[in-house]
């Protein structure tokens, strides 16, 4: 019996001194969480540096004291109350004279900037070095408790705000960005294809960076730049401009003098700039909307005309100026119309997807060049056919280029060039004139683009004419198109027929002459008849 108390004694020991170990480790943890302070929510970037300004002192006697007289507001009470003015002013107008600086080491795994060198009292820190974003001046605390422990504080930038002395809040960091966003006013329209003489509707959405107060000399601008468009400003059209949800007339009036001098100038861009310190700081960390309209007007003589309409935004961080972009991407296209990019096996000068033939004639791709080719002898190309084009209906409005043109003739080869097709849009090809000693046929023939995209990426194009559709593959990184002929996707160009008018005698044969004689000769004959026949009858 004996024995087994001894055991049980012994482990109760062991228990306890496992226990007391497990409340040492925990002890010790508690003691690290709170051994160091914390600054979270800096953007991991290369050359970020993290420095750390005394602003308030500890003294021995447990009061606390501004580092340099007179630069952080009291309360009623007598404490102080570092505000965000108070910190703005140390940190462009006193930071030289700060004598207690060091650089925090960091980051840590986690992203978290950890230091346990803060002596009591309050801390300035200061971010530089970011490409990308705007770090206001913070504070952080290491105060001395009752038991001459210091108690870290934690801060946080990415959460934390500052409110200024108008009660306006804004974050202590600000990493601001533009979208440029369009939509065509045709209700329904993909943008991701557009037709010469479409209306896009553009927004611009572009953030304020959140600024500390007091802060000067302020680069901000927003700049947008077209590509194969142009300004388009009127009562149907027009220009709108917002801050933080309301107008303003301040931002409006630089928004339309901008726009309106880029019409003025024909240009292709335009800037809103100098809106002020006064007027950042009053808006920061709210958002500019701009809404404008642009009329499509490439004239690219090209079957893919890729358009990138780009959005800038300039600002100034701490010490850098930083530009942001967003842009959007249209598309025109054309049929038997120069090619973009080459293939390997060499690619045609121009696109064959419409050929003009007679009657007897046959046309294909060729399998390796991807060239129009005639599969008989009695095919030929004709030339100087017109055709109109007609949008959405055989009687629908006409398909105008950005040349003014709305009649379309073939060339030598057959082919019938159109620039500044939309893509799903159904068209109708209408024959107006034939070629010399032709007929002509006026049944319009439906003409349709289908684009093809993987997400946002443009990757091909069917072009579907009277029921023959070729396809192309894209690669837009290297503007290289690829006619696709196989198997699965087999491609055809639409040849369209023309019967010769019946043939009449040239000239120098009998020819009419003949005829002419012989119905003289009749009428003479027949006119000759008649009169000897009365004159029998007055005889009688």
């Amino acid at each position: 019996m004996k024995n087994l108390f001894r055991k049980i004694e012994a482990l109760l020991v062991a228990t306890v001194m496992i226990l007391s170990m497990c409340t040492a480790a925990f002890a010790s943890n508690a003691a690290m969480a709170a051994s160091h302070a914390t600054i979270k929510g800096i953007t991991p970037e290369n050359n970020i540096t993290v420095t750390a300004y005394k602003i308030i002192d500890y003294n021995a006697n447990g009061t606390y004291s501004p580092v340099l007289d007179g630069t952080i507001d009291m309360n009623a009470d007598g404490s102080l109350n570092p505000t965000a003015a108070n910190v703005a002013a140390l940190a462009t107008d006193r930071i030289g004279d700060l004598p207690t600086h060091f650089e925090i080491a960091g980051p840590e795994a986690n992203g978290d900037y950890i230091t346990s060198d803060l002596t009591p009292g309050t801390w300035m820190i200061i971010v530089t070095g970011s490409e990308t974003t705007l770090y206001n001046p913070a504070i952080i605390s290491a105060k001395m408790d009752t038991d001459g422990i210091i108690k870290y504080g934690t801060l946080d930038f990415a959460h934390d705000t500052w409110t200024d002395v108008n009660s306006v809040v804004y974050m202590k960091k600000s990493e601001p960005d533009i979208k440029k966003t369009a939509e065509t006013v045709v209700a329904g329209n993909d943008i991701k294809g557009t037709q010469y003489g479409d209306i896009i509707k553009f927004t611009i959405e572009a953030d304020i960076p959140s600024y500390e107060t007091g802060k000067t000399g302020i680069q901000y601008s927003i700049k947008d730049t077209l590509d194969g468009l142009s300004f388009v400003n009127n009562n149907q059209y027009g220009i709108t401009a917002t801050v933080g949800g309301s107008g303003d007339s301040t931002l409006e009036t630089a928004v339309i003098a901008a726009i309106t001098t880029a019409i003025n100038n024909e240009a292709k861009s335009f800037t809103v700039e100098n809106l002020g310190d006064a007027w950042l700081l009053a808006h920061r960390g709210q958002k500019i909307v701009i809404t404008y309209h642009a009329e499509v007007s490439s004239d690219a003589q090209i079957n893919i005309d890729l358009n990138t309409n780009t959005a800038e935004l300039k600002y100034s961080t701490n010490d850098k100026v930083q530009t942001k972009t967003s842009e959007t991407k249209h598309y025109t296209f054309g049929i038997d119309t120069d090619v973009i990019g080459e293939r390997v096996t060499g690619t045609p000068s121009k696109t064959g997807e419409f050929i003009k033939i007679n009657q007897d004639g046959e046309i294909a791709y060729d399998e390796t060049t991807g060239e129009v080719i005639k599969t008989t002898t009695g095919t030929e190309y004709l030339e100087g056919a017109e055709f109109q084009l007609h949008i959405g209906s055989a009687a629908g409005p006409l398909f105008t280029d950005a040349r003014n043109k709305n009649t379309f003739t073939t060339d030598a080869d057959g082919r019938l060039e159109i620039n500044g097709l939309d893509s799903d849009v159904t068209y109708y090809l209408i024959e107006t004139k034939a070629p010399a000693g032709y007929k002509l046929v006026s049944t319009p023939v439906e003409v349709k683009i289908t684009a093809h995209f993987t997400g946002d990426t443009f990757t091909g194009y069917d072009v579907s004419i009277g029921g023959s559709v070729t396809h192309y593959d894209y690669n837009e990184a290297e503007g290289i198109v690829t006619l696709v002929n196989d198997e699965k996707h087999a491609s055809n160009p639409y040849g369209f027929e023309n019967t010769k008018l019946g043939e009449l005698p040239s000239t120098g044969g009998m020819g009419t002459y003949l005829f002419t004689i012989i119905g003289v000769v009749v009428m003479v004959g027949a006119a000759g008849a008649f009169f000897i026949s009365r004159r029998r009858e007055s005889e009688e």
